[in-house]
């Protein structure tokens, strides 16, 4: 099969390997979509130590099932399905407590750490443990399928909150993560959401997704703009999906007294904090790491058409041309990435037009 091999930092390869050998408890899936998560970006350069070559990237996808495991039940030849990005054990005391997001011996598709390395979806076909697929109702396209792994992740940091579905929550961010977050709190009836970015385009189409208010950080003060909002109280709820020094700064500061704070993204390994504001004013802060099952709830909404995607592709290209689409991406070249889709299949039906 092809697969985009990264051989060594910021060196990306089509090239032809294998067709992965599946164990009794997997299933071997043809990719159809493979959606490239800034992640990925990011780990080109070796900034994060996720990404160790060599590697073949890639954790958010979709595609049909070809072979199956002896051991596995419940799927079938020609089924088609999506899977999560964590492959946990099932078997430690995080996995069985339900937070298999935490697992002890987690790994992650497409990640390669010193300690695993687990080939990802960045190729024509990957092999799966059968326990991390989803099936997909016809009503699904293996576009909007391949995209409920960060939906999922969006929507896992929301859960780690109270519902304080009539106070104020004020979101960091406005890329993919924070824009699919927009529609999931307001599908929760979260009533007073508040989008602080920096991408005049990108605040239109929060507010586009219903965002209540949005805040341009180039043109006033975060903090301000949300304590005018909330009568001077400050914000019950904040959700950094930036992770810059800055968002998490202005997190803090908005928030009420006992008001509750969760991060999902880091742009550095380490921020300074204000620790008399975390102490004096009582705040909690939650770190939010993947997604613990949220997949399910993604693809009902998916399948009552209750989520957009169509504002998020930026393109759709071949495998083949991906190593030149990423680097362009990682180089800034591109400077309105939001979602690039490989179709290992090429041109056909579902390639696009479009292109950067």
């Amino acid at each position: 099969m092809k697969a985009m091999m990264m051989k060594e930092y910021m060196k990306l390869e089509i090239v032809d390997i294998p067709i992965p050998e599946i164990r009794e408890n997997e299933v071997l899936v043809k990719i159809k979509v493979a959606s490239v998560c800034g992640s990925d970006i990011h780990g080109m350069n070796g900034n994060s130590k996720r990404r160790q070559p060599p590697i073949i990237m890639g954790h958010e996808a979709s595609g049909v099932i070809e072979e199956v495991g002896k051991d596995v039940a419940g799927f079938a030849v020609g089924d088609r399905v999506t899977f999560d990005s964590t492959v946990y054990c099932g078997e430690c005391g995080y996995c069985k407590s339900q937070q298999i997001n935490l697992c002890d011996h987690r790994m992650v598709l497409g990640a390669s750490t010193g300690e695993y390395r687990r080939h990802g979806a960045y190729a024509e076909y990957i092999s799966i443990p059968a326990h991390i697929l989803y099936k997909l109702d016809d009503a699904i396209s293996f576009e909007d399928a391949a995209m409920v792994e960060p939906m999922s992740v969006a929507l896992h940091a929301i859960h780690l909150l109270p519902p304080v579905k009539d106070g104020c929550l004020v979101l960091f961010g406005t890329g993919t993560i924070a824009l699919f977050a927009v529609q999931l709190l307001k599908l929760q009836d979260f009533n007073n959401v508040v989008v602080v970015g920096r991408n005049h385009k990108n605040l239109q189409l929060a507010k586009e997704l219903g965002a209540d208010l949005i805040v341009d950080s180039t043109q006033e003060d975060p903090t301000t703009a949300v304590m005018n909002y909330t009568k001077q109280v400050g914000a019950d709820l904040a959700y950094d999906a930036a992770g810059a020094q800055s968002t998490f700064d202005s997190a803090i500061h908005c928030l009420r007294k006992g008001g509750h704070f969760v991060t999902i993204a880091n742009l550095t390994p380490e921020f300074t904090i204000d620790m008399l504001s975390l102490i004096t004013r009582q705040l909690t802060i939650h770190g939010s790491c993947a997604s613990n099952g949220e997949n399910e709830e993604i693809l009902t909404w998916l399948k009552e058409g209750k989520i957009r995607t169509d504002y998020v592709i930026s393109a759709k290209i071949s495998l083949e041309e991906a190593p030149e689409y990423l680097l362009r991406i990682h180089h800034k070249e591109i400077p309105e990435f939001q979602k690039l889709l490989i179709l290992p299949e090429g041109t056909g039906p579902e390639k696009s037009e479009q292109s950067f």
